[in-house]
């Protein structure tokens, strides 16, 4: 099984300091593809970096709803766009 597979396991279990240690060790390894993504759709690298932390905060506080930790890249992607997309169009 993939080494990010199991941390994402262990970051939606129970167990809250089981749960941030894991999502502490997972997040390096999802870092450089989060920013990229949101750089590539905001062209400003301090707002990417900006909104990279609100999208691992919010995958954090959602884990739980991710069914299959395999598509835990794609998961993230989505949410890193849809915090861009905030950013780009504020509520009025």
């Amino acid at each position: 099984m993939d080494d990010f597979v199991q941390l994402i396991q262990q970051a939606q279990s129970k167990d809250a300091h089981a749960r941030r240690d894991a999502f502490d060790a997972l997040m390096p390894q999802f870092q450089k593809m989060a920013f990229y993504v949101a750089y590539n759709r905001l062209q400003d690298v301090h707002v990417a970096e900006d909104v990279v932390q609100e999208a691992f905060l919010t995958a954090y506080l959602k884990l739980d709803q991710l069914r299959d930790p395999q598509a835990f890249a794609g998961w993230l992607k989505q949410i890193v766009l849809s915090h861009c997309d905030r950013y780009i169009r504020p509520d009025d």
